[in-house]
């Protein structure tokens, strides 16, 4: 069976369909499952798994949209489905575009005509949960609920090879990373603060080490830190690496971005920061499982950020 994942969404909102999308391998364990991604780095996680197909790239211009759906629909799927979480509208008129022979998809208030199977979008409910809810629409085995990510030989005997040449086994290895995607710069936690963090924690937590993980469009907020701060470690590595390294550590510090969920992979320990001017609703986006952990500024009356993530952080270490 000729099977379409669309994925419009980035890394994050990927490692929250994992769950999903081994449910749906699972369910069709002949099948391969082919994706459609909007963004880059979103197919990582699952790119070496063993139930993944072709990759199909598209961006959100009309010629592109148009030449890829072109492409689609000469291959023919006989099932097409989406992640959740995207705008119900948009999407529903690009499934409306691949002609598969069965549909699935969200709806919003009003049902949508050309899916064959639906389910109405639960508010509030964690992506995970809606994104398994819909692959159930198809089948009812479900999956462990756990979120995945697929990591290749290469990167891991990189983690390994990091940790031990920089004396970091045995030690509390602690990982920052101040960035997200540039578009949303709004969820990211000041960088003085940041500074300010990692000086109290290598003062104040015993055997501490700090690694600050970058990649391009947080370069400098990542130097920032590394120059106020030299006795913390720079890292800035492909995605699979970075994601090695995030298994083996014992606490991810970060904002509302694509790290925590891939922390959440390897039941790392995972503080995430919701900035006072982040627009990001926790219940649905929080890294799933119960080693995570949130500081929501929008919730929280304080005069010392900083004191009130490192109280969270010794806490967890504790």
């Amino acid at each position: 069976m000729k099977t379409l994942l669309v994925h419009t969404y980035g890394l994050g909102d990927m490692i929250m369909a994992t769950p999903a999308i081994i449910n749906l391998a699972e369910c069709y364990p002949e099948a391969k499952i082919d994706l459609l991604i909007f963004q880059r780095l979103s197919e990582t996680p699952i790119i070496n798994a063993p139930f993944v197909g072709r990759i199909h790239y598209c961006d959100f211009t009309p010629a592109s949209i148009i030449k890829t759906v072109s492409k689609l629909n000469g291959i023919g799927y006989d099932l097409a489905l989406h992640t959740s979480g995207t705008s119900v509208f948009k999407m529903s008129l690009l499934m409306l575009a691949i002609r598969a022979k069965k549909k699935v998809g969200e709806y919003g208030s009003i049902r949508v005509p050309w899916y064959d199977l639906q389910r109405r979008r639960a508010e509030g409910e964690h992506r995970v949960l809606s994104n398994i809810a819909l692959v159930e629409t198809l089948c009812e085995k479900r999956a462990e609920i756990h979120p995945r990510f697929f990591l290749d030989a290469a990167s891991l005997d990189f983690a390994e090879d990091f940790m031990k040449r920089n004396g970091l086994n045995g030690k509390r290895v602690l990982a920052i990373h101040p960035g997200c995607n540039e578009k949303f710069a709004n969820k990211r936690w000041e960088v003085e603060k940041y500074i300010e963090l990692v000086k109290r924690v290598l003062e104040k937590i015993d055997d501490s080490a700090v690694l600050i993980i970058v990649g391009p469009q947080e370069l400098k907020e990542g130097e920032a830190i590394r120059s106020a701060v030299p006795e913390s470690l720079l890292v800035q590595s492909d995605l699979q690496s970075v994601a090695a390294l995030i298994s083996k550590i014992d606490l991810m510090v970060t904002n509302d971005s694509g790290l925590g969920h891939i922390s959440s992979c390897f039941d790392t320990p995972t503080l995430t920061i919701f900035s006072k001017k982040s627009h990001a609703d926790v219940r649905k986006i929080e890294p799933y499982g119960e080693n995570s952990h949130i500081v929501d500024f929008r919730e929280l009356e304080t005069d010392d950020e900083v004191k009130t993530v490192f109280a969270k952080i010794e806490r967890i270490v504790e």
